[in-house]
């Protein structure tokens, strides 16, 4: 699993719903049902599927239905299998990773089936009882392209929307991800969240770890500041990022 720096509330709340989904016999006993459904949302690389799998410890199972493995044909069955899987191993969170290509209503995506997944999902989560200690968290890029009939109280309950980090979390991720790498660094952090203003957590690992790529290069291996400025003269990085 992923680390997750910066997102302190996203993180506090994902505390809640894991200590809820623990207690779920409690809450049940006090008529209190668990929220149903938690949706993350944000541009591609904030991290949302890394808080997401977070939720799932040793005593949560964690079941996944990605957009990038349904397919057309299967996918409205993938969709029933997933929540009988959630239902049968609680408790459990299900997270449909990318739920705006698995069953969104733009023409682009590669299912042409959306409208039949989208009603298989509503049922599934209007099917979901009190009883059932499964949590359904999606992760999506354009909670437009979802529709309203998902977005709502007794669906999905909770929509939390990442950005993309501050200055002072962009300096604490890199510090992390260089960290990582076994390399001396002669770095100034603060200038480097600086210069780094919009990046996300993945694009400023894809960052760190080019940048110690072309340390390895050297005769004597170290990170420097012109191994930062080749990594983001020669790469995209301030491209809008495209789906896989």
């Amino acid at each position: 699993m992923g680390m997750i720096v910066g997102c302190e509330k996203e993180k506090k709340t994902i505390s809640q719903l894991r200590d809820m989904l623990h207690k779920a016999e409690l809450y049940r006993e006090r008529g209190i049902r668990i929220p149903r459904g938690l949706l993350l949302t944000g541009e591609p690389g904030v991290g949302k599927t890394v808080l997401a799998r977070s939720l799932a410890d040793d005593g949560i199972n964690l079941i996944e239905l990605r957009a990038a493995t349904c397919c057309d044909d299967v996918a409205v069955e993938a969709v029933r299998e997933v929540f009988r899987e959630s239902k049968a191993n609680t408790p459990a969170v299900l997270l449909l990773d990318e739920l705006d290509k698995i069953a969104g209503f733009s023409p682009s995506f590669f299912m042409e089936d959306n409208d039949k997944v989208m009603k298989t999902l509503l049922q599934e989560l209007d099917d979901l009882s009190a009883d059932d200690a499964v949590l359904v968290v999606a992760t999506c890029n354009d909670i437009n392209m979802i529709g309203d009939a998902l977005v709502r109280p007794g669906r999905f309950d909770r929509v939390l929307t990442l950005e993309a980090p501050d200055e002072e979390t962009r300096k604490n991720i890199l510090k992390v991800y260089f960290d990582i790498i076994k390399l001396p660094c002669e770095l100034d952090f603060d200038y480097l969240a600086r210069i780094t203003y919009g990046y996300t957590g993945a694009k400023l690992e894809c960052l760190a770890n080019e940048a110690g790529i072309l340390g390895m290069e050297k005769e004597n291996p170290v990170i420097t500041q012109s191994d930062i400025n080749a990594v983001i003269n020669g790469m995209d990085f301030n491209s809008t990022e495209k789906d896989p």
